[in-house]
This record gives structure tokens, C-alpha cells and sequence, in this order.
């Protein structure tokens, strides 16, 4: 038998992951910073862990199971609401469900849209170090 908990929440955006789980009661944050191999800007996903065993705790003693990283789904979904075309970098991800291995490019038209799903070893890696990189926005060449 399977059991299924979905969750909606806002993310708070960070330019800095210094001490964010201390002033934030997030459970995960995206953090946003001028890239230093592109004219652009990296982008990760961070996990607060203390909230998260907290949380996970609460789970178990409610439903008498745990939040298991390794059976998730980990999704975004990027939309260009600006009115100029951009190009965005990703890598060993789901990409609006194609599988991606190595550095691809995207481009995004005016209102288009791109889904980025955490791969399973992506998924480990986010539940061991609480972080991983989601994509790279390309701003200028």
C-alpha cells in the first residue's frame, strides 16, 4: 500500500546561504547568486534540515511513516516572464520529462516555460548535503 503527501508552500529567494536556516522557518530556500562561469546567475535548492526532522517527526507520528527522499518527486517549474528570450543551463535533471545527461541549453521564449525535475542521484545528493544545483540563468554572454 502507498501512501502519498503532497505539499505546496512558498520558497523564499536568497542571495546568500549564510545562516539562512537560523533566521528563516523555511523548510527549503532557492538561492540565487552572480555565477562565476557565465554572465549569469547560479541557481540551488537548499534544504533547511533541522525543519526537516522536525517536520518528518511530525509525519511519522501522525501517519507512522517517514518523508523518504529516494521515492520523491523534487520539481520546478520555470517560467520567462519577461519580454526577452533567455537561455538557461541545466544537467543530469528531468527536463519537461526528457531525460538529461551532461550540460544542455534551453531557451525560453517570452512566457515559455521549462519543468526541471531533480534526478535520483540529485535527490540523494539534496538529501545528504541539503543543497543542489537546480540551473544556471544565462544574462549576457
Amino acid at each position: 500500500m502507498e501512501s502519498y503527501f503532497v505539499a505546496g508552500f512558498q520558497i523564499p529567494i536568497l542571495h546568500s546561504a549564510r545562516d539562512w536556516p537560523e533566521k528563516s522557518n523555511s523548510l527549503i530556500a532557492i538561492k540565487a547568486v552572480r555565477s562565476s562561469q557565465i554572465g549569469g546567475v547560479d541557481v540551488d535548492l537548499l534544504l533547511n534540515p533541522a525543519r526537516f526532522r522536525t517536520i518528518n517527526k511530525a509525519i511519522e507520528a501522525k501517519y507512522f511513516q517517514k518523508f523518504d527522499f529516494a521515492r520523491s518527486r523534487i520539481a520546478i517549474l520555470l517560467e520567462n516572464d519577461q519580454l526577452t528570450y533567455h537561455d538557461v543551463l541545466a544537467s543530469d535533471v528531468f527536463a519537461d520529462g526528457r531525460p538529461i545527461v551532461g550540460l544542455k541549453a534551453f531557451g525560453l521564449k517570452p512566457g515559455a516555460h521549462l519543468k526541471i525535475e531533480l534526478s535520483d542521484v540529485q535527490r540523494e545528493f539534496f538529501s545528504l548535503y541539503s543543497h543542489v544545483p537546480l540551473f544556471k540563468l544565462i544574462l549576457s554572454i
